[in-house]
């Protein structure tokens, strides 16, 4: 949602009425330009009401359900003087389905079925900013399925003019395309009437097109009609009535629908400017919770909503904020407690490696003492996270496991040895490290030592040199092929990483070879690295090597 500027510089715009704008002549025979209301600081609000009929035929047998869905859709215009266009807040509150109905071959079935045994909408808020112009606007339809969505936008989406004025009986056309539907709009201005002392436009449309994107999925859009009626002298909808019809294939049988829309203006007034800045304030601050929400900060955006609550209880935006906080509620919505978990396991291990990284032994302890209530306290989430498609969760969640104390994690991170992500493998290696203990199979860390991925070649070094013990009958191996990625290796922290393990893992037979391997170095750090190693193993075997 764009951010709203603070203050909106009050702009006069003058609107005639229908009577001393008219020129000569009978309504029926003048012309009429159309155009959106551009009046800084309109408030309009609508009643949404629309009817689905599903019919469903199943060769002889047919099934017929129906419900009604309302909404309130609210619109509020604001520009700056020197701007030809302006920003449009809007709000559409959904209540969920009522008037479920549902007959199987005529006779109706005592018990409807429930929203969401059906897959519909329990309700939703959304709030959103966009631009508008004398010629196009935008609308925000109701939360709905694909293809239905695709229906009421095609139906209401109608608002972008032509640039010629009009009289009755002219005709005009639009194309309409949207996330999910592309086609036409015929128009008709078909009547000219008064209501009191505001001249009315009653125009016809028909839309015809194409889905597209998840709505086309075996679907169909049949057409639709629609009666709108336009005040003239405000430029606003005043009504709209419409019909579409679509039908979907389910592989069981054709389903039919029959949607009706109904709108009508409940609302229409031009706010002074403290009300107009009152309600920007209160946009921003909306748009922050969301930029919170988005961000993942939930417990912020959940006491950003209770604080603007507090602030603000009567606020249009009301039903927008309460949506939000049932949203940031962790008992009522399951993803949000996952969303939390993740954020707690990354944020745990940014903790962890801040703190080894400034060497805060206080520090380093409270990060381990959070690892391992999340490892012991919520191992089955810990455990769902190694199979899950980020490689970063992967990668922070094996590490997790090992501050653990359930001896099967051990194992669980072995495993991860084998993810095809680089990162994953370093991490587990990280994990063997942290365990202090190696595998049971110590050449494990042969086979990391191997890995393509040079980060993890240069992690299995510190690992092995932390993990196996110096009498393991794989150790020769490991230290073999440890000297060979000091000499060979590409890779400048590889071969780092090899010096430095083995200054610990070095015996007395690999003083020779290690003081040859100097003379081959071209990285000075490096051939450092390798003299303290040397240095290392001569004080611990009491053997020395002519240089």
């Amino acid at each position: 949602m764009g951010r709203i500027s603070h203050r909106i510089a009050w702009v006069v715009l003058a609107v005639a009425s229908a009577a001393s704008a008219a020129p000569p002549g009978t309504p029926k025979t003048r012309s009429y330009r159309l155009q959106n209301d551009t009046t800084d600081r309109r408030l309009s609000v609508y009643s949404l009401e629309r009817t689905i009929r599903r019919t469903v035929r199943y060769g002889e047998r047919s099934e017929v359900l129906s419900y009604v869905a309302k909404s309130e859709w609210t619109r509020l215009q604001l520009r700056d003087a020197d701007q030809r266009t302006g920003k449009i807040a809007q709000m559409i509150v959904d209540a969920a389905p009522a008037k479920i109905k549902l007959t199987r071959d005529g006779q109706p079935v005592s018990e409807p079925p429930e929203p969401d045994s059906i897959a519909l909408s329990g309700g939703s808020t959304r709030l959103a900013t966009d631009e508008w112009t004398k010629s196009e606007t935008t609308v925000l339809v109701p939360a709905a399925e694909p293809i239905e969505q695709a229906a009421i936008s095609a139906m209401l989406d109608f608002a972008r003019w032509p640039a010629e004025a009009m009289r009755v009986g002219d005709r005009w056309e639009n194309s309409v395309a949207t996330g999910f539907f592309d086609g036409t709009q015929s128009f008709e201005l078909a009547d000219v009437f008064r209501v009191g002392d505001r001249t009315m436009l009653r125009m016809r449309m028909t839309v015809q097109g194409s889905l597209r994107g998840r709505a086309a999925k075996n679907s169909q859009f049949m057409g639709a009609e629609v009666v709108i009626r336009w005040g003239y002298g405000r430029h606003t909808l005043d009504g709209l009535s419409g019909t579409a019809h679509y039908r979907r294939n389910s592989g069981e049988g054709v389903e039919e629908y029959e949607l009706t829309l109904v709108v009508r203006q409940t609302r229409n007034d031009i706010l002074s400017v403290e009300a107009a800045n009152l309600l920007i304030d209160q946009i921003n601050a909306v748009g922050d919770l969301i930029s919170d929400k988005n961000a993942g900060k939930f417990a912020a955006a959940r006491d950003g909503c209770a604080s603007f609550l507090k602030k603000w209880p009567d606020s249009l935006w009301r039903p927008a904020v309460d949506y939000l906080a049932r949203e940031m509620d962790s008992k009522l919505n399951p993803a949000v407690a996952e969303a939390e978990f993740r954020v707690r396991v990354v944020e745990t291990l940014r903790k962890w490696r801040a703190a080894n990284e400034g060497e805060k032994a206080d520090e380093i302890e409270a990060a381990r003492k959070e690892m391992k209530q999340l490892a012991d306290g919520c191992r089955p989430r810990l455990l769902k996270l190694l199979t899950g498609d980020s490689q970063n969760m992967r990668a922070a969640a094996v590490f997790t496991l090992a501050f653990g104390s359930d001896p099967d994690n051990a194992k669980r991170i072995e495993a991860a040895m084998k993810d095809a992500s680089p990162r994953v493998r370093s991490w587990a290696l990280y994990g063997l490290t942290e365990l202090r203990r190696a595998p049971t199979d110590a050449g494990v860390f042969l086979v990391a030592l191997n890995d393509d991925d040079p980060g993890v070649r240069a992690r299995a070094c510190a690992a092995a040199a932390e993990c196996v013990p110096r009498g393991s009958p794989q150790m020769p191996a490991i230290r073999d092929r440890v000297f060979q990625l000091l000499r060979d290796d590409m890779r400048d922290g590889t071969r780092r990483a090899a010096a430095i393990t083995m200054g610990i893992i070095g015996t007395a037979e690999d003083l020779p070879r290690l003081r040859k391997g100097i003379k081959h170095e071209t990285s000075r750090p490096i051939r450092e690295r390798i003299e303290r190693a040397i240095a290392t193993i001569e004080a611990r075997t009491g053997n020395r090597v002519a240089g």
